[in-house]
């Protein structure tokens, strides 16, 4: 029989064929090109868009193959961080002067072209596996949901139980709960972070008590960071007693963000002070408990209070114990300000500060750092073409501490281009770049990126402009999990790369679909001297009555509450 006759035969049958039998062998020849291509090097436009035409067929067999695409995807990312590591070593043994010598540091950038090949490895199956995370956070089908719930607490890689309990967090069903709890107790600090992101998209009442027990005992401050911010977009009156709670034992930036959730829950404005949001919330417990309580009124976040004088630079204040500073030191720093110095003020006006603006920035981090606790730590990094950093590891503020900062920052001489993606990525070493550190141990919650110009790459003697994409994904993949924020200051906003910084800055966030980073953008000179006064007509702090209440189930038996003197 010919071919022609073969296919005229089997037409009928073919165009009778159920929907679903022609479908089942289309998705056969679909899983066949995704097994070939998920877990290969390149081709991140494609793998994308083959995850999105998995992600169409949303039923139990798109979802596992999604999962385990995941799972491929983390084991090629593992084993990229172990090439990372190792290029990384070999390129801080190259000794320069013999490269100079023997071959005109042909080595060094040789190592440094195979690094950035490497770097570029891992973004493009990060991006892959970010769109698969979003194609599972949008499974609807009964099916579908049912193999994400079930690998919500499964065994293997974290990285594909993480998306899973992401998403069943977020699935409006008995059973995605009862895997999003189960998921927080999971071995692996990572997934339980996850989970708490997608409980804050949830907003279920029902899930309070055990986020709140991640907040009052979570295994790191991440965690703990991540219960708050659920806790304040749950937002009923049974979050609020764990809130001030916790505020009792927080420290650095973690009482920004309690106080930032309870100002969501309540719309009160006062300070991270857990005196203060114990009184107010004892004076109003009964109200709170009261059975039927109505929804609690959403307010704008406040800010917080200048009476507290947390540590500030450029004006940005934050109550930060864990800080990296990154300060540009390339040639245009040496220049003024709009390479014509600082106009004269009009009058009314206080004057700024006058000079090249490396001394400048200079003298502002110098007083950054004297305002910081004895029991702070920090760090700086410098960058021009190279990235220098003051110390190898996290140090504690003491006076002595500080005084070799000083020496350091006093003998910065500006050169050179701007390698801003060297100097990022130094910064979130010393916080465990995002998933690449398995035991969360940052040292790092806040980093402070100074610069006037666009990025560059570090070829030399003639830097070439940098994309800033590249950039900015490198940070979203080292700041997926770490809750970092980003200050990111514009010391020239005449010069290039002003509206970089503001993306940067956009990207100091604890979760990139979600929300905007509630630092500051700056793009001015310093300001003259902080005031640490009590500013005039400043609200008196005596706690002032609920402006409403949300229903749902009684908040626990108050207790006795946490004793706590804090130096304010």
């Amino acid at each position: 029989m010919s071919s022609r006759l073969l296919v005229v035969c089997l037409l009928p049958a073919l165009l009778a064929a159920p929907p679903a039998v022609l479908a089942q062998e289309s998705f056969a020849d679909l899983a066949k090109e995704w097994k070939e291509m998920i877990g290969q090097d390149g081709f991140v436009t494609d793998r994308v868009a083959l995850v999105g035409r998995v992600e169409d067929f949303d039923d139990r067999d798109a979802a596992k193959l999604l999962l385990d695409g995941a799972g491929s995807l983390s084991a090629r990312i593992d084993a990229l961080f172990k090439d990372l590591a190792k290029v990384e070593t070999a390129l801080k043994e190259v000794d320069i002067e013999d490269d100079i010598r023997k071959d005109g540091m042909k080595s060094r950038d040789e190592l440094r072209e195979k690094l950035s090949e490497v770097e570029k490895q891992v973004s493009g199956h990060r991006t892959v596996m970010e769109r698969i995370r979003k194609a599972v956070l949008k499974l609807e089908s009964a099916n579908a949901r049912a193999v994400v719930v079930t690998a919500a607490t499964a065994g293997g890689d974290w990285r594909p139980r993480g998306i899973a309990a992401q998403a069943a967090a977020t699935y409006p069903t008995p059973e995605g709960r009862a895997a999003a709890l189960r998921a927080l107790k999971d071995k692996e600090p990572r997934v339980a972070i996850q989970t708490l992101f997608g409980l804050k998209d949830r907003k279920d009442p029902e899930t309070v008590g055990p986020v709140a027990e991640c907040l009052l005992k979570g295994a790191n401050w991440v965690m703990q960071s991540a219960a708050a911010e659920a806790l304040g977009a749950i937002a009923v009156p049974a979050c609020v007693r764990p809130l001030v709670e916790a505020l009792s034992k927080a420290d650095g930036r973690l009482r920004d963000d309690i106080r930032q959730a309870l100002v969501n829950c309540t719309g009160q404005q006062f300070p991270a002070d857990y005196e203060d949001w114990k009184k107010w919330y004892e004076e109003h417990r009964a109200e709170f408990e009261a059975e039927g309580a109505k929804p609690l009124a959403k307010q704008p976040a406040g800010k917080a209070d200048p009476a507290d004088d947390p540590g500030t630079y450029y004006g940005i204040p934050t109550l930060s114990k864990r800080i990296v500073y990154v300060l540009d030191v390339s040639g245009s720093m040496e220049l003024e300000i709009g390479g014509k110095g600082v106009a004269t003020p009009k009058e009314g006006e206080e004057e700024q500060a006058r000079g090249p603006k490396v001394e400048i920035a200079k003298n502002e981090l110098k007083n950054a750092i004297r305002k910081l606790p004895d029991d702070a730590c920090f760090n700086i990094v410098v960058f021009n073409h190279k990235v220098r950093t003051w110390q190898e590891k996290m140090v504690q503020a003491k006076q002595d501490t500080k005084n070799d900062a000083y020496k350091f920052i006093r003998d910065l001489k500006a050169s050179g281009s701007t390698w801003t993606y060297g100097a990022l990525k130094e910064a979130f070493r010393f916080a465990g770049i995002g998933a690449a550190d398995p035991n969360y141990a940052s040292g790092v919650d806040t980093i402070f990126l100074l610069s006037d110009g666009a990025p560059t790459d570090q070829s030399m003697p003639t830097s070439k402009l940098m994309d800033p994409e590249i950039v900015l994904g490198a940070v979203r993949e080292w700041n997926a999990l770490s809750k970092i924020v980003i200050h990111a200051i514009a010391i020239d906003p005449q010069t290039q790369g002003a509206t970089f910084r503001r993306q940067v800055h956009g990207e100091g966030v604890a979760r990139w679909d979600a929300q905007s980073s509630r630092s500051h953008f700056s793009c001015s000179p310093p300001p003259p001297r902080a005031r640490t006064s009590r500013p005039p007509g400043r609200p008196s702090r005596r706690p002032s009555s609920p402006i409403g209440r949300r229903r749902s189930g009684n908040p626990r038996s108050p207790g006795s509450w946490p004793s706590t003197t804090r130096r304010r």
